[in-house]
């Protein structure tokens, strides 16, 4: 798995990346304990305050193609996903 964030060329441009979504939880100590799991599965991801909740998100895709090829291997392994698009 290739997860990288591109390089901003220009202060006035936008970079955006993709990522997946592994969980939307209220108590951060819930949203930690989920990223460690996957940290110790060897995946990259953070944890996102949004509103009064905290997003665990997983990898950087440069390429939607590469965000939806990642999905889908955590799908297939039982995960509840989605695809976020960041803008930076």
């Amino acid at each position: 798995m290739d997860v990288h964030e591109k390089v901003v060329i220009s202060e006035n441009q936008l970079i955006t990346v993709y990522k997946v979504q592994v969980g939307l939880y209220r108590s951060f100590t819930n949203a930690m304990n989920v990223l460690s799991s996957f940290v110790e599965k060897g995946y990259s991801g953070s944890i996102i305050p949004y509103q009064n909740f905290y997003a665990v998100q997983l990898g950087s895709f440069d390429e939607l193609d590469d965000a939806v090829a990642f999905e889908q291997e955590l799908r297939s392994a039982g995960y509840d996903t989605m695809i976020v698009k960041v803008e930076k």
